[in-house]
């Protein structure tokens, strides 16, 4: 019996010290008409992040000051672009209550509405060159994707160019000055 019971001792310790790959964050991005939703599961390794990106954080005592640095470190490395290559702006970062480890944070990001283009994330890459951000952008249907070190933005929404119908003005041309070089030739 000693030998069972050591081997489930065993077996419940790993199974509770499991912990998510501290190499992987995840995104949600919903947009309404108000505005943009993300929400974003962090690792426990956000921390470190944050400190890399604020050293001076390491001194802070005022809850208020890692609130600010975490928005200027959201703000400037998750960047959402709309149809015409501008960004929206984040208008806030709140914490969610955590519905997975108790080591991982949630947070959820307010963007300004706008139809998303692209997706620049780098939240992570700093302290960790094998950091995978994963994202799934719920619109019309489900996009997923992954950004990396190797590829940190990802295009949602390709620009069209809306000129296409200058195309048809060439052969048009050309058939025109045939014609001209044509008549006049034969009078």
């Amino acid at each position: 019996m000693k030998p069972f019971s050591i081997c489930f001792i065993l077996l419940l310790n790993i199974v509770v010290s499991y912990a998510h790959d501290s190499s992987k964050a995840y995104f949600n991005i919903t947009q309404n008409s108000e505005n943009v939703i993300v929400n974003a599961e962090f690792p426990w390794t956000i921390r470190k992040a944050l400190l890399d990106f604020k050293p001076a954080l390491e001194k802070a005592k005022k809850t208020q000051v890692f609130k600010a640095a975490m928005f200027d470190y959201v703000a400037s490395s998750f960047i959402i672009t709309n149809k015409h290559g501008s960004p929206l702006n984040l208008l806030s970062i709140s914490t969610a209550k955590s519905t997975g480890h108790s080591h991982q944070l949630d947070y959820i990001f307010t963007f300004e509405a706008g139809k998303i283009s692209s997706v620049t994330n780098t939240l992570l890459f700093a302290i960790n060159n094998n950091q995978l951000n994963y994202h799934s952008v719920q619109n019309n249907d489900e996009v997923t994707f992954v950004t990396s070190n190797e590829q940190p933005t990802y295009m949602l929404e390709q620009k069209t160019n809306n000129l296409w119908w200058l195309w048809l003005l060439v052969p048009l041309a050309l058939l025109g000055a045939l014609l001209y070089f044509l008549k006049k030739s034969n009078s």
